[in-house]
């Protein structure tokens, strides 16, 4: 799986973690009833929901290249650099993680916070 080093790094600060999710959560914000995101805006919310309670402590049961993943794609994600217009690139950076993987793992964190209310 591809991961940046940025993403790695942050992995392991809760700064960097809360930053990264803070910037994906702003730009959810502006384009989450865009037609192209479709299932893509739920899977970025929940991964947004699972930096967050990972740089909180809540929530540990992912592994660090997973969460790398993650970090990596919200990072593409609110990048204003595209390599194709428009909000395709975006959505297809989170479907390819999401089938390496990312997506048993989002399942599991569904399934936890689900549980945990």
């Amino acid at each position: 799986m591809i991961v940046s080093g940025k993403a790695k790094r942050a992995t392991e600060d809760p700064g960097a973690l809360r930053k990264i999710s803070d910037g994906a959560q702003q730009w959810l914000e502006k384009f989450k009833d865009k037609p192209v995101l479709g299932d893509t805006a739920r899977d970025l919310c929940d991964m947004i929901d699972l930096v967050n309670d990972y740089a909180e402590g809540n929530y540990r049961e992912i592994p660090k290249l997973f969460l790398a993943a993650i970090v990596t794609a919200l990072i593409y994600v609110v990048s204003p650099i595209d390599l194709l217009p428009g909000f395709l690139d975006d959505v297809l950076v989170v479907g390819f993680i999401m089938d390496k993987g990312v997506g048993g793992e989002l399942k599991k964190y569904r399934e936890w916070k689900k549980n945990k209310i």
